[in-house]
Order: structure tokens, then C-alpha cells, then sequence
């Protein structure tokens, strides 16, 4: 499932030197916080959306086509590890059974 976020860019407010607060139509769209040498970013729901080198980078970051790709990556590596895990879970599951039928006398 491909899935298209936000059509709109923030409106960046800077609330300190290191602590800059997004919005889109009166909504909290996220922050970007200085952190050392690095920008990082996060979401509206305090999700990294990435470390970066520079302020605009990281405004960058929130564009909307940027966030479309950044979500559909994160929906894919999801998938994968519920894959991953479901076949795991699978293979347990036959080895247990085995175990179980060499208790069994003969």
C-alpha cells in the first residue's frame, strides 16, 4: 500500500536557537532540535525523521513528498519484520512438533 501524506509544507516558527516547531493549517506538524552539530527531526508524533547537517535539510525533510517516501519505507521494513517474524514463528512451531512426536513411544 503506498500511502501520500500532507500536501502542504509547515510553517516553521522558531521557538529557540537549537528548537524550531512546525505547523500545517493550526495542525502541530513536528520539530527540529539542534542536538550538538546534527539537526534532528521528528514528527508530529515524535517519530525520528532524520539527523541532518543542516537546518534546512531538515526542513527539507518535511516536505511532502519527502514524508510520503520516508512513511511507505517505514510501512515496507514493517512488513518485512512481520514476515520475518510470522515464518520464524512458523518454523518454531514445526520444530515443537517434532519434539513432541519423538516423546511419543513407538
Amino acid at each position: 500500500m503506498t500511502l501520500t501524506l500532507g500536501s502542504r509544507t509547515p510553517t516553521w516558527t522558531k521557538v529557540s536557537d537549537d528548537l524550531i516547531s512546525g505547523e500545517t493549517d493550526g495542525n502541530y506538524a513536528g520539530m527540529i532540535e539542534r542536538s550538538g552539530t546534527r539537526w534532528v527531526a521528528r514528527d508530529a508524533f515524535g517519530a525520528l525523521v532524520g539527523r541532518f547537517a543542516a537546518e534546512q535539510d531538515a526542513r527539507a525533510a518535511f516536505e511532502p513528498a519527502a514524508l510520503t517516501a520516508a512513511w511507505n519505507r517505514r510501512e515496507h521494513r514493517e512488513r518485512v519484520i512481520a514476515a520475518a517474524t510470522a515464518i520464524g514463528a512458523a518454523g518454531s512451531s514445526v520444530l515443537m512438533a517434532f519434539g513432541l512426536l519423538s516423546l511419543l513411544p513407538l
